[in-house]
């Protein structure tokens, strides 16, 4: 952890009197001196936003979602904040009010009107920029910046900034299995459980067969699948991971539709069912026809047989 704002004491005079230590500003840290085509977004969810933990579980969850979403909109009929070639920084803040913000991108406007999404919502193409990666969702600012614009000049924000902590590289996921009953992941989340091997998700889902749910939450439609071949759940869901549709006709019809984005930004997995790892998968089979019916998949979800 980095806390620039602690005091020590000195190791050749135990006596001396504790003294605050040099604080790191942002712009060190980042190597940045000519600020003169550079901006920064501060996104703040506002008093009925959410808990630092879930601000930190919103990046690394959905971290093209958060970016679109909340620093690069923009209403189509208003004016441009960027233009080409800006380079931007982001944060997010932590708590509702509080003066603590997560670095989550750096990036360059590469395109100033962007149709984001089905809906006509309007965003800034962008770069990412691969100078700055490994500060992404790793740096914990201070920042006393209160002005209601919240898309200021770098030349008059960044100055505010003193970093405050490091966290642990945003690709560890150390989340214990929460319980067959309580799964709920995105699919960014997904992947990072997949690609990292994680223990206790592997042993947990490589021996159980299932039922299991995929929700988009762009529109509440569902999908709803069985995992009954080699390593059950966690083969199967490592087949979502690699491509996201999982090989699945209608769910590639989705990609197709809505763009190749549209399965990591919004599908979320969860689990309807267990049935252990000697269930028979012709009764496996008959538990996902269950739950498509119930939850009615075919006419108003994404299963089409």
């Amino acid at each position: 952890m980095i806390d620039p704002l602690d005091y020590v004491t000195t190791s050749t005079d135990p006596d001396a009197e504790a003294r605050p230590r040099e604080p790191i500003m942002l712009a060190d840290l980042l190597g940045l001196s000519d600020l003169s085509n550079w901006k920064m977004s501060f996104y703040r969810p506002g008093r009925h936003g959410w808990g630092e933990r879930d601000a930190i579980r919103a990046f690394r969850a959905n971290r093209d979602s958060l970016l679109v979403d909340h620093h690069l909109w923009h209403w189509p009929n208003k004016g441009r904040d960027y233009s080409v070639g800006t380079k931007l920084i982001c944060l997010t803040q932590l708590e509702p009010g509080g003066s603590r913000y997560l670095l989550t991108d750096v990036v360059t406007i590469t395109a100033t009107d962007v149709v984001a999404d089905r809906d006509e919502n309007h965003c800034y193409d962008h770069a990412r920029m691969k100078t700055m990666e490994r500060f992404e969702g790793r740096i914990v600012v201070n920042s006393h910046y209160r002005e209601q614009n919240g898309r200021p000049w770098a030349s008059t924000a960044l100055a505010t900034c003193q970093v405050h902590e490091l966290l642990a590289p945003e690709w560890e996921f150390d989340d214990e299995f929460p319980g067959y009953h309580l799964v709920n992941v995105s699919w960014s989340e997904l992947k990072a459980i997949i690609d990292g091997r994680v223990a206790s998700w592997r042993t947990a889902l490589k021996n159980q067969k299932g039922i299991y749910l995929i929700t988009d939450d762009s529109n509440g439609k569902h999908y709803v699948g069985a995992a009954y071949g080699q390593d059950e759940l966690w083969g199967r869901w490592s087949q979502y991971a690699a491509t996201g549709h999982g090989g699945n006709v209608g769910l590639k019809k989705v990609a197709e539709q809505y763009g190749p984005d549209h399965i990591r930004r919004h599908f979320c997995f969860s689990l309807l069912e267990t049935t252990g790892p000697l269930t028979p998968d012709a009764e496996v089979i008959a538990r996902e026809a269950y739950w498509k019916a119930t939850l009615m998949t075919r006419i108003h979800g994404y299963n089409e047989n």
